[in-house]
């Protein structure tokens, strides 16, 4: 292989391995803000309970839970270690998640074997599971490989591949801060005037703001051409979001607490424990945002050169691991669905139920769309395959996920948007009710993101040639 043609004395790319840190920073802080937060209620219950209930049970969820929390700290961990350095080698930060995950999978496989699991059960496990570790383990770590360990530095410091999570995640929380908003409006009149309803306006404005900032940053650092502006968007973005998230999740607390009745002591802390928890997860990207800025500003100043905007591959690559890391979750969770059957994998939820509807199991979720959606996924991971190597047809592959799975979106969510509008309130405190709303808003804007993005002109083709010979 050739060696990589530098840029301004750098890589002209860093094979999108700093976008992957960023977006296993994201998954893993969500993850830990997420299992950390149940762990404690669970404490919390158990406390309250006097004792009562199957101990065994209760021991076995909790080591799930412990374990869970554990590979959720590692995934984060490895994503800090392949944008920021560190002890040891991104391989190494690697192999722990994976080695933790392995533990997670026994963890739940042996409880289902002897808790009288059923063998479907275990598959929908070890499928959902280990789908992403299994990607790692043969994407990821051949790439850290061929780089020699470490994350090789580049001219635009992995701001391009920054920027485009920035534009995307920034559209997502856009489209769920509009569905929140139409949602408020279907709540009764008296109910909008009271406590409860004016502080969840005041949230769902300020988190909406927030999001139009962040996608701000993002549409200024894909069209900008200097780093020192996209730099300084991402950061305004991070301190808006940190004052927001505070802010929101600061009306969550008090105005639940304040509606709890007098003496109830267990419902109290476990509401005080969600408050944190949500305050966590709204906290997590901002925060890993405001890091990367910081440190490449440092970097940026103690170098002989500045940081360019542009990376010779316009951060594809990135784009890629985004869609990598979608596509394989929706394709393994997708085949086992058909597999085993939904009503196991999604359990018999009426079609009225929010958290049902926010999962796309209402409205067009037929067998057909179940096919459609694997097809979509599988679509989706061939496009990431071929925006993360940046193999001659990534634009193809990029424009074939787009129009198909934009097409099958629309035909399985417009449906159901008037019960999601109707619904998004009632899951407004249930963190896994909002990750709902995000994978809707999800589905509808990374297909057209992605056909918007592959269309640029790289910035230095023959530097990208050369890198991914």
């Amino acid at each position: 292989m050739n060696e990589p043609r530098t840029v301004t004395g750098r890589r002209g790319t860093d094979r999108g391995l700093s976008g992957l840190g960023l977006v296993m920073q994201l998954v893993g802080g969500v993850m830990t803000a997420i299992t950390a937060g149940y762990l404690a209620m669970f404490v919390v219950a158990m406390l309250g309970s006097n004792g009562s209930g199957d101990g065994g049970m209760l021991l076995w969820l909790l080591l799930v839970l412990a374990v869970s929390l554990a590979r959720a700290v590692a995934h984060k961990q490895a994503g800090d270690r392949l944008v920021f350095g560190g002890a040891g080698t991104p391989a190494s930060a690697l192999g722990r998640y994976l080695g933790l995950a392995v533990a997670q999978i026994a963890v739940v496989a042996v409880l289902l074997l002897t808790h009288d699991g059923r063998g479907e059960w275990l598959l929908f496990a070890a499928m959902v599971l280990g789908a992403w570790p299994l990607t790692l383990l043969l994407v990821a770590r051949p790439i850290l490989d061929e780089v020699g360990g470490e994350v090789p530095p580049t001219a635009d410091g992995g701001l391009d591949g920054l920027s485009i999570l920035l534009l995307v995640l920034g559209a997502i929380g856009v489209g769920v801060g509009a569905i929140m908003l139409l949602g408020w409006l279907e709540i009764p009149a008296k109910a909008k005037s009271g406590l409860m309803g004016i502080s969840l306006l005041i949230a769902v404005v300020l988190l909406s703001l927030r999001s139009i900032v962040h996608l701000r940053a993002g549409v200024r650092g894909t069209t900008g051409e200097d780093a020192t502006q996209t730099l300084d968007a991402a950061d305004r973005y991070a301190n808006v979001g940190v004052t927001a998230g505070l802010v929101a999740s600061g009306l969550f607390i008090v105005t639940v607490v304040n509606e709890m009745p007098a003496g109830a002591s267990t419902a109290v802390m476990l509401m005080l424990v969600m408050g944190a928890m949500v305050a966590a997860l709204l906290l997590v990207w901002p925060v890993a945002v405001r890091r990367f800025v910081r440190d490449r500003q440092l970097t940026a100043l103690g170098g002989n050169r500045p940081l360019r905007a542009r990376a010779a591959d316009r951060g594809l690559p990135t784009l890629g691991w985004l869609l990598l890391a979608l596509g394989v979750y929706a394709l393994s969770s997708g085949l086992v669905t058909l597999l085993v059957g939904h009503d196991l994998a999604a359990g018999r939820r009426g079609g009225d139920d929010p958290l049902a509807v926010l999962g796309g199991m209402s409205g067009n979720m037929s067998k057909t769309s179940l096919w459609l959606g694997v097809a979509v996924a599988g679509l989706q991971t061939w496009a990431g395959l071929a925006l993360i190597h940046m193999k001659p047809h990534y634009r193809q592959a990029g424009m074939a996920y787009g129009f198909a799975a934009s097409a099958v979106a629309l035909y399985t969510y417009l449906p159901a948007l008037d019960a999601l509008t109707r619904q998004s309130v009632a899951v407004v405190g249930n963190p896994l009710g909002i990750a709902g709303l995000a994978m809707v808003a999800t589905a509808l804007v990374i297909p057209v993101a992605t056909l918007v993005l592959v269309q640029r002109k790289l910035v230095d083709p023959d530097a990208v040639a050369d890198t991914f010979t």
